[in-house]
């Protein structure tokens, strides 16, 4: 890690980190959420007509595609704690500087009236790759009767 001439200039530095890793990773999940939708949507092309009368193979491939939105769930879920982790580490710094990267940005949503009235993208997400965890538990339950 560099000398600092003093604290400020090493708060300025892990300020900018911290924003630079939020945005990072905030683009990995968009990122993330396109390869997981991209390897169902193989998946579910592959098994295409014999949703309904899976063979063995298929019936494999199923437990794959399940498998892959229980990974998507769980890779969800860490990113958005890395992305909370930097943006409260980055929240804090800004009490003792003016550095309003993240207060501007909250403060912005509160008067276009959007706080409240959006799903949260970790929440959606969530939902999205459950969703496709259930329609695999569906598929099974449907194959089985």
């Amino acid at each position: 890690m560099p000398k600092w001439n003093d604290e400020q200039t090493a708060l300025q530095w892990e300020y900018r980190e911290a924003n630079t890793w939020w945005r990072t990773l905030s683009n990995m999940r968009r990122r993330d959420i396109a390869f997981f939708t991209a390897a169902e949507a193989a998946i579910l092309t592959i098994i295409g007509k014999d949703l309904l009368a899976l063979s063995s193979a298929y019936a494999i491939l199923s437990c794959m595609g399940f498998v892959i939105a229980l990974i998507g769930i769980n890779n969800e879920r860490r990113l958005y704690s890395y992305i909370q982790g930097f943006r409260k580490r980055a929240e804090e710094i800004e009490e003792n500087d003016d550095g309003p990267m993240f207060s501007i940005h909250y403060a912005r949503e509160k008067v276009k009236g959007l706080q409240g009235t959006t799903i949260p993208s970790t929440i959606a997400f969530q939902i999205y790759y459950t969703l496709f965890a259930l329609a695999w538990v569906a598929i099974w339950f449907l194959n089985v009767i």
